[in-house]
Order: C-alpha cells, then structure tokens, then sequence
C-alpha cells in the first residue's frame, strides 16, 4: 500500500462465458444459439430427452456462478448494477426482464430442470464434467480439466454468453488472482521471490498449459 493505493500483481486470468458440446449440437443439426431464447429454446430440446440441456444453478448458498451471468448480461441490456450511492440497483426494467426469463427457463422453456436450477456452482460444474450438460456457464480457466473428464476434447467449445438481441453478445465477465505482499510481511524478500517464480515465463506456461489460465504475460 503506497500514498493510501493498494497495489498486487497479477498472476492469472480468466474470462466467463458458456461451454457447449459442439458434437450434441451437430448432431441435431443445431446452430450455436445467438439469442438467450434461443439457447433456452435449443437446451430444452436436450433436456426433454433426458440431458441436462442448461446447467444454471441459483443456490443462494452458492451464488457466486449464477452472480457471474447475471451481473454482466444485465450491464449488457443497459441497466445500472449500482446506484450513485453505491447500493446495488436491483429494481429496473431489465432486471425484471432478466428474472422473468430465469423463471421461464424452468417454467415455460422447461430447459432446466428444478434440481438443476437450485443446484450450486459445484454441482453444475461437475455435471458439465460426466458429460450430461450440453451448456454449462462457465470460465475459460475450468475448460481443460472438463475436455478431459467429460472425454469430449475439443468437442467442448466456449462461447460468448448471448443476449436477447441477435447478433449482440453480452458482456464478458474478466476475473483474475493477484499476488501482493501484506504491509506486516515478516519475510517481504522471499514473498517478492515468490511472486516473481509465480509470475514467470516458465510457471505461466506450465499454468496456461496445465490448468487452462490465461496469462498475464505477453510473451506466454
């Protein structure tokens, strides 16, 4: 912390989006959804036949996945997520709009069963990965561990989350680590040689490679 900032080093990104199974969509001859409707209107089609067509979860004991779709695709319709005092803004119009197609995923589209839609970030995530969800919201840094266990390889895409508009993508949500060093570190020295081993060429490339985070470094 220098003149009253708090400064860190960023070590990882990740950005936000949807994964999809490519093979389950070519195989109905599918286009890849380019509108919220029409990613419920193609999900419903898989979970009529038993999939998991949408693995949404909205667990308020494990929000933070359904908080990562939802904040940025409402930013993305034009609403404020804060008010000018910095309380959150729940009460718009879009955010009755955006809760309204939540209900009719489960209720109207019938593309995401009830268990699922009160199923936690974990739980949706690991459907994903046995390979019974055909979309998942999810994040580029958990990509490689679910083409691996699910056994669909590339077959498993990432797309951008769609909006109500066609062709208009919602906004990507960009989420990282950063390493810093508290003020009271009894060894500063050795953190700093730390962060410099965690934010180097060779450890971001065995990251990038290994657990699917984007770095930081251009030159990886």
């Amino acid at each position: 912390k220098k003149d009253g900032k708090v400064y860190g080093l960023p070590w990882e990104l990740r950005v936000l989006g949807m994964a999809y199974n490519a093979k389950a969509l070519r195989e109905k001859s599918m286009p890849v959804p380019g509108t919220l409707d029409a990613l419920a209107t193609e999900a419903a089609v898989f979970t009529k036949e038993g999939a998991v067509g949408l693995a949404f979860g909205f667990n308020p004991a494990d929000a933070t996945g359904s908080a990562e779709w939802f904040i940025p695709t409402l930013s993305g319709m034009g609403a404020k997520v804060l008010n000018d005092d910095g309380s959150a803004a729940f009460d718009s119009p879009q955010a009755r709009k955006l809760v309204q197609y939540i209900y009719d995923l489960v209720h109207k589209y019938k593309a995401v069963p009830m268990d699922v839609a009160l199923s936690g970030d974990e739980a949706i995530q690991q459907m994903a990965e046995s390979g019974r969800a055909v979309f998942v919201r999810t994040g580029t840094h958990r990509i490689a561990a679910m083409r691996e266990k699910s056994k669909l390889g590339t077959d498993l895409q990432f797309m951008p989350v769609p909006s109500f508009e066609k062709g208009k993508r919602s906004p990507a949500l960009l989420q990282g680590w950063h390493a810093a060093i508290p003020a009271k570190a009894k060894h500063p020295d050795q953190a700093w040689k730390f962060i410099e081993h965690w934010t180097s060429k060779d450890t971001q490339t065995y990251q990038s490679q290994s657990a699917g985070y984007l770095p930081v470094r251009e030159s990886v």
